[in-house]
């Protein structure tokens, strides 16, 4: 390491002040030589964007860092993670999607760093609740939802129904207010000559299938749901509830409530079928709504929840946003984590809701957001204060995520029934936890 004299350090102290004096919420760190993080996210459109200026201001609180930025679809860094783990140039800190399909097989692999000190150090296990932090934890014999904390979520994610105020107003419909009204609606909307519910299930199929689970969440028990997601009580997912999820959205594909052509486009591309005015609805989470806002004025748009069979409250689809994990390997984890505690800083979450995304942690008073975004808001605290926040039924098994998505796209083109749906979706999930035994 190069020794330097007290006043040339003097010097370099003066210099670093001088050019972080406009980050008051980032803590200083006097790095002597070269340091390089690389990161790997899924964050795209404003929210992407917004990742860019995130790491500039943290390279300018840390001279001598420099942070190497990798942006991936979903599906691609799922795919790749397990093996660019095992490499040499394997990434410092990357998301890494929870449950078995991602975040399980990497702990099993061995690859991921527990996070548990650095939770204690920056007072992660007491800025979020335990059940939030569950959904990112393993044991060292794999089982989800206890054990070592693996992952940090910096936003948080619900699942519900974006609608376009004016096309409401132009055809004379409500939000509604049961799950009867919500099906009226639909009919309503495809007999006016309007797409009720934007689609597109080409590639992963998630909109697909988010349709599908947030009507079985309306259906199933809060003890059903924790049960199947970790693993517990040999719960079967071939039951008459979600046969019935599995009609109702299957129903849906056959009135042509859907995108017309939505097999053909893919999943990722969901928000075009919506915005501008293309659909009246889309259900989604609100990770689109950043580009939602993009494509209109203030208060275009809205959100809620769909709601429960005779307007009885169900759970939500939601949770912890896509976590971000550090290598097993990486050669800087103490810098690593300094990065993914500024990540959940206030000054962090108050930039991510000034674009419309939802952030992990209550963001300041001050902070001017769209409205759709305070429906968000407003629909994640109803949901969590009944504890009625879900899961996303793909972490429940490694190879669940795929099977979901070819199975909703079979369901809807109507080759198979909502019983050879669940039937499937079961032989995928027991053969996991035999596997396991």
């Amino acid at each position: 390491m190069k020794r330097f004299s007290r006043s040339m350090l003097l010097f370099m102290l003066i210099a670093v002040m001088a050019c972080t004096a406009a980050l008051p919420n980032l803590k200083i760190s006097a790095v002597q030589e070269s340091q390089k993080l690389v990161v790997w996210d899924q964050e795209t459109g404003p929210y992407g964007d917004l990742f860019d200026t995130i790491n500039a201001n943290f390279e300018k609180a840390h001279p001598g860092v420099k942070i190497e930025r990798s942006r991936y679809t979903l599906d691609d860094l799922m795919n790749t993670l397990p093996l660019a783990m095992t490499q040499p140039d394997a990434p410092d800190v990357a998301q890494v999607n929870q449950g078995q399909t991602s975040m399980g097989r990497l702990v099993k692999a061995g690859l991921l760093l527990p996070l548990d000190d650095y939770a204690k150090k920056y007072g992660w296990d007491k800025l979020f609740s335990e059940g939030l932090l569950a959904r990112n934890r393993f044991t060292d014999q794999v089982e989800f939802g206890t054990g070592h904390l693996f992952g940090v979520s910096v936003s948080a994610e619900i699942v519900g129904v974006y609608w376009n105020k004016k096309i409401f107003k132009d055809n004379g419909v409500e939000v509604p207010k049961t799950f009867e009204d919500f099906e009226s609606l639909l009919k309503t909307l495809k007999d006016k000559g309007v797409v009720p519910l934007a689609m597109a299930t080409s590639g992963n199929a998630i909109p697909g299938f988010h349709v599908f689970s947030t009507i079985q969440h309306l259906k199933v028990t809060r003890q059903w749901m924790d049960d199947f997601i970790f693993g517990r009580n040999n719960v079967s997912f071939d039951i008459p509830e979600n046969q019935e999820a599995a009609a109702i959205a299957q129903n849906w594909a056959k009135a042509g409530y859907y995108t017309p052509g939505y097999e053909g486009i893919n999943s990722d591309d969901l928000p075009k079928t919506f915005v501008p005015d293309k659909a009246a609805m889309m259900l989604s989470g609100n990770w689109y709504a950043a580009q939602v806002i993009e494509a209109g004025k203030p208060g275009d748009y809205g959100f809620f929840a769909v709601p429960g069979f005779g307007g009885k409250p169900g759970m939500t689809i939601g949770g912890p946003g896509i976590p971000f994990g550090i290598s097993k390997s990486s050669k800087n984890p103490d810098l690593a984590a300094e990065y993914i505690n500024y990540l959940v800083s206030q000054e962090v979450a108050d930039q991510i809701a000034s674009i419309g995304q939802l952030p992990a942690r209550a963001i300041s008073k001050d902070v001017k957001i769209d409205p759709l975004l305070k429906d968000m808001i407003d629909v994640y605290n109803d949901a969590n204060a009944r504890n009625a926040v879900g899961h996303y039924i793909d972490w429940a098994a490694p190879k669940l995520f795929e099977e979901l998505g070819a199975g909703t796209q079979e369901l809807f083109a109507q080759r198979i029934t909502p019983k050879e749906f669940t039937a499937r979706m079961q032989k995928v999930y027991a053969d996991y936890l035999a596997s396991r035994k």
